[in-house]
């Protein structure tokens, strides 16, 4: 669900359709999490932690396949504590410079607010375009949509990833 709508392709407009996808995520996710609800009373067992784990380590591996740029020792497939032999997680063709839907989301969201193109304003928590017309262009609304699209695994894995490439442009600037 993940790779299928956070695919970002170049974007020549100003605006981007962020807010679209991370809301169609949302809905897909909690169409997951109420299939599992159901689930889990028929066939009793706990589907809800299940899914849980499962997202947690697709996520996990996710944001560790694409760390690998970041690091001296490369983590193959088979090395990693998250990947299965029995329930594999797939790769997917590289769409850009990211690997996956975790390197692509994050480069979409440090284009949204790059200082270039774009100022905070923190009177109105949101970041605007330097265009005559001043559009908003990542406010809190957005904030929540990524919360409900990728969750607290999503963010937690975003935050990781984002560490990485600042330790990495701290290390070129040292």
């Amino acid at each position: 669900a993940f790779n299928s709508i956070l695919v970002f392709l170049p974007n020549k407009s100003k605006q981007s359709d962020l807010g679209e996808r991370l809301s169609k995520l949302a809905v897909t996710i909690k169409g997951f999490k109420q299939s599992f609800e159901y689930i889990q009373d028929y066939v009793n067992i706990y589907g809800l932690k299940i899914s849980q784990e499962e997202v947690s380590r697709i996520v996990n591996y996710n944001v560790e396949q694409e760390c690998n740029s970041f690091l001296r020792t490369v983590i193959h497939d088979w090395m990693s504590v998250y990947q299965s032999k029995s329930i594999p997680i797939p790769r997917y063709q590289p769409v850009d410079s990211s690997i996956n839907f975790v390197g692509r989301l994050a480069r979409e969201l440090l284009r949204m607010t790059s200082y270039e193109n774009t100022a905070y304003v923190e009177k109105m928590s949101a970041w605007y375009d330097n265009s005559r017309e001043r559009n908003e262009i990542l406010t809190s609304r957005i904030c929540n949509q990524l919360q409900e699209g990728v969750g607290t695994f999503g963010l937690t894995g975003l935050d990781r990833f984002f560490s990485f490439m600042i330790v990495k442009e701290l290390q070129t600037f040292q």
